[in-house]
């Protein structure tokens, strides 16, 4: 039983608070005390300790019944308001007490003089103190205690202990400090920690300070005893507190430094605690030392945290000025945790930075009513630092808040007109004004473009200042609401602003505006325009003039038709000398857009356009803008009789040379093949270099489409027929350069003439061993295949065959001639036969390939080759077999110098031949690349015993 009843209580203290589901931990309890209940209730005789087992295993589930209960009233409280409803959650608790309160009332009545009366009485108190609403604590408590006439007895003590605890809960302080007093004289509890801890809070409940800050500090200290309950974080988050109510906080500062190796966690509660009872010093003292734990140890997590406790200080005793000071310190911290948050260093905590926000909003909007009230009451009565606060916090909040930005540049700039500092506030009007139409915020723009005009109203500033401010302002309303009563009486002002100020661009886009709000208002609106037509007159402004005249022409205004007629006369007589003259002194981009202001204007007839338009077109190539000249060409060519044409050619060819010279070789090749298709039939000189000149350009371009549209499209239109072949030759030049399998590919399947053809399986050797792209060379290989041409079948074996090398070189380089601890002549002639034949037989296989055709692989192998025998020759020449005499050692490492310097010679040979193939290289013609044989070497094998070379392969 007693096993079952301690399996009990370890399950218990596992148990986690979560919803019961079946095979929980909780269910398993319940299981056990059930179990345990069936086996007691059966029992024939029940005597007095049955009963009281029962009566503990009743308690047992009442509590279990109590933890059920209170969780489905935690989880039902996240969604829903119950508080009003708490005792519906526990009336099973509450049901089942009283049959626990009822089973231990029983066993007393039943047999009143039975040896367990007092842990009965104990049961009963406990239930009562912890589920019961029936006040028997006090009672059966104070009951159990008299039976117990041993002061050291263990039960006794855990009802005084129930008992002090009961007193605490009813704020009985007096009397729970009587039976705590008692508790901790008892060195053997394990919770003698726990008991010094509240009895601490009851000596402060009745401002016995000294003793609240003496139990509790025994606590402390006590805690760390592992035969105590180490109740350290408590004491720690509570014993600031005390110090504070003693009236003594600097005590408990040097309490945490001294006991605790980071105390920060406790010291701001206890300063706000502090700061809270009046100790401003004292707090302020307090906050410094935490700061400089901080700084001094790097304890970057707790500033945020500090940040917010000083303004709160600072706040509390309305020290601005400090409270403004730490506001900019936290920023800069906010923007610095930023930074290092998106990195993988160590971040910085921003869980305040809300708050910090409201706290700074709160101040700013108190200190901002303050200010605009010194100042309405008295001009001079507010103070400049006053006002760089309230600014300061407005830059703060910026920063930390900016998708509310708008909003506190507004404020800024309200601040600034509450002190009439009038200069200040306008720019700031704009600022607003402009973020809050980034964020769209209409309702604050209007409000500050209303600000901004009665700012401007007042006409305060310096004059073209204060007119700055009108028009932006004024175009600003028109432009958010073009059309209500304020802006249509804006709409006059602003133009005669501008008419006044000859800005004729933005008076006749506001007119253009005016109209579409309000084309009740024409006649008005004519009479503004015929003044801005007046000004241009009156300046000679031609292209303006006629710009308008163009728009008037479609309805702009719906101006009558004789009224358009006169202004077009006026304009002819301006404006033909007036470019002549401008071409004359050389001041070519205004006489090109004289030149083109002719030929839009319909009052010119096409032989003048045309003319217009090609000098336009001469003198923006000669400004270097090619594209721009192109279109001018073809509007010339557009208006020019076919007379004029042909004889505009040649000058047009010295144009499409220039421009390609420019690099503009898109405009070149449009330019040549325009005039190719146009003249072709001519076949002259000219047409010959206007097909050079557009395959050239093309190619520049990467344009081989192009290229080869011109060749084809255009050969008929050519004198000779070499150009041709020369702009073919050039394409194929162009792919092969570029590394362009397809591209090649295509061009010798559209162009199928033996210099192409026979060419391209060259091209392509040349691409495969010179280039590295894998797939460029399966490419090739899949090409070879299908040309099936002898001389690429025959390559295609070789390439198969330079693959199989690798792993040849691979097996004579690793494989091992002798590496037995015990030398054997006959043994080591074996294997160094062995190996030397293999030699012969890698060189029989592949020596025909230092002979290909292909001169790359012939390279290639010839390098292969020479590298081998070096390496056969180095490791003959540095065989040094164990198990020798000195005489025989000698003789062994003389013969196989000998053997050695064969291999090296013929190593030597392929290298020369290698050096000579390199430097003839690209002197060799394709289809005779090659490289001579190589001085035959054949496989010498050495005799041990006779100290002879012999030749195997002649036997």
């Amino acid at each position: 039983m007693k096993a079952l009843f301690l399996l009990l209580i370890i399950l218990n203290v596992a148990y986690a608070a979560k919803p019961i589901e079946k095979g929980t931990r909780w269910d398993q309890l319940m299981k056990l005390v059930n179990q345990e209940m069936k086996i007691l209730e059966n029992a024939k005789r029940k005597g007095t300790e049955i009963q009281y087992r029962m009566l503990e295993l009743h308690s047992e589930k009442l509590k279990l019944i109590h933890e059920k209960n209170n969780i489905a009233f935690m989880e039902k409280s996240k969604t829903q308001n119950v508080s009003g409803k708490k005792e519906t959650f526990f009336k099973e608790s509450r049901d089942y007490y009283n049959l626990t309160k009822s089973f231990g009332i029983n066993i007393l009545k039943t047999n009143p003089q039975n040896n367990r009366r007092a842990e009965v009485l104990y049961v009963l108190g406990l239930n009562s103190r912890d589920y019961g609403r029936d006040n028997i604590a006090e009672k059966t408590l104070l009951e159990s205690i008299s039976l117990i006439k041993d002061p050291f007895n263990s039960l006794r003590h855990h009802a005084e202990t129930a008992l002090a605890d009961h007193y605490y809960n009813e704020k009985q302080f007096d009397n729970a400090i009587v039976y705590y007093e008692r508790s901790i004289k008892v060195m053997e509890d394990d919770w003698r920690t726990k008991h010094l801890f509240n009895l601490s809070w009851c000596y402060l409940k009745v401002r016995n300070f000294n003793k609240a800050i003496s139990n509790i500090r025994e606590a402390y200290f006590q805690s760390k005893n592992r035969s105590y309950v180490n109740i350290k974080d408590q004491v720690l988050e509570n014993v600031g507190s005390f110090y504070v109510y003693a009236g003594i906080p600097l005590e408990g500062l040097e309490f945490y430094l001294k006991n605790e190796k980071d105390p920060i966690h406790y010291l701001m509660p206890m300063a706000l605690k502090a700061m809270d009872k009046g100790y401003q010093p004292e707090t302020e003292k307090i906050l410094g030392s935490v700061q400089q734990l901080i700084d001094t140890n790097k304890w970057l997590q707790y500033q945020e945290e500090l940040f917010h406790t000083y303004l709160d200080f600072y706040r509390h005793y309305n020290k601005f000025e400090d409270h403004q000071r730490i506001s900019k310190n936290l920023v800069a911290y906010y923007k610095k945790a930023d930074s290092i948050n998106t990195s993988k260093a160590i971040k910085l905590p921003v869980n305040m930075k809300d708050d910090a926000i409201e706290k700074m909003r709160t101040l700013a909007g108190f200190l901002q009513i303050k200010l605009a009230k010194d100042g309405k009451e008295n001009e001079a009565s507010f103070k400049d630092k006053d006002l760089n606060i309230v600014l300061a916090y407005f830059n703060h909040l910026i920063v930390l808040d900016p998708k509310r930005k708008a909003e506190y540049l507004y404020f800024r700039a309200e601040t600034f007109y509450s002190v009439r500092k009038f200069a200040e506030a306008a720019p700031t009007y704009v600022e607003a004004i402009e973020e809050s139409k980034k964020v769209k915020n209409l309702e604050l723009s209007r409000k500050a473009l209303n600000s901004l005009l009665a700012l401007t109203g007042m006409e305060i500033l310096e004059k073209n200042t204060n007119k700055k401010f009108l028009i932006y302002a004024y175009t600003e309303h028109i432009s958010v609401w073009p059309r209500d009563e304020k802006s249509e009486l804006i709409y006059p002002k602003l133009f005669s602003i501008y008419r006044e100020l000859h800005d004729d661009l933005r008076a006749t886009a506001l007119l253009k505006k005016y109209n579409e709000a309000y084309p009740e208002h024409l006649k008005d609106q004519q009479k503004m325009m015929t003044q801005i037509l007046d000004q241009f007159i009156e300046k000679k402004d031609t292209r303006k003039l006629a710009y308008w005249i163009g728009e008037m022409k479609t309805g702009f205004l719906k101006f009558s038709l004789d009224m358009i007629v006169k202004t077009e006369i006026v304009l002819g007589n301006i404006l033909f000398i007036q470019y002549q003259q401008m071409a004359k002194n050389g001041n070519k981009l205004e006489a090109a857009k004289g030149f083109e202001s002719i030929y839009v204007n319909k009052l010119y007839t096409d032989k003048v356009k045309s003319q217009s338009a090609f000098f336009a077109a001469l003198t923006y190539l000669e400004m270097g803008e090619t594209a721009v000249s192109w279109n001018w060409q073809v509007l010339a060519y557009g208006r020019m009789t076919e007379a004029e044409k042909l004889e505009r050619r040649e000058e047009q060819l010295k144009i499409a040379e220039r421009t390609y010279k420019l690099q503009d070789f898109k405009t070149s090749y449009k330019l040549s093949e325009f005039l190719l298709k146009k003249f072709c039939a001519l076949k002259d000189d000219v047409q010959n270099r206007f097909y050079e000149i557009a395959v050239m350009t093309a190619l520049v371009e990467e344009n081989t489409n192009g290229a080869e549209h011109i060749v084809t499209d255009y050969r008929r239109c050519l004198k000779k027929t070499e150009t041709e072949t020369a702009a073919l030759s050039q394409i194929y030049q162009h792919f092969e350069k570029h590394g362009d399998f397809f591209g090649l590919r295509a061009f010798v399947k559209r162009h199928p003439i033996n210099p192409y053809l026979n060419q391209y399986r060259f091209s392509l050797q040349k691409w495969y061993w010179e280039k590295s792209n894998l797939n460029l060379k399966d490419q090739i290989k899949q090409e070879y295949k299908a040309l099936n041409h002898s001389e690429t079948i025959a390559w295609l074996k070789e390439m198969s065959q330079f693959e199989a090398v690798k792993s040849q070189v691979e097996e004579l380089e690793t494989a091992v001639i002798w590496n037995k601890a015990k030398f054997d002549g006959d043994e080591f002639n074996k294997n160094l036969e062995a190996y030397l034949l293999k030699l012969q037989k890698f060189k029989e296989s592949y020596q025909n390939l230092t002979q290909s055709t292909q001169v790359d692989l012939a390279i290639l192998s010839t390098r292969v080759f020479s590298e081998v025998y070096l390496t056969v020759g180095e490791r003959i020449q540095g065989l040094k077999p164990a198990g020798m005499d000195e005489q025989t050692g000698k003789e062994f490492q003389a013969a196989m110098k000998q053997l050695s310097a064969q291999f090296m010679t013929a190593s030597r040979q392929f290298e020369q031949q290698l050096d000579k193939a390199l430097k003839e290289k690209e002197t060799l013609a394709w289809g005779s690349r090659s490289i001579a044989s190589v001085e035959e070497v054949e496989n010498p094998v050495f005799s041990f015993f006779t100290g002879l070379t012999m030749d195997k392969s002649r036997d």
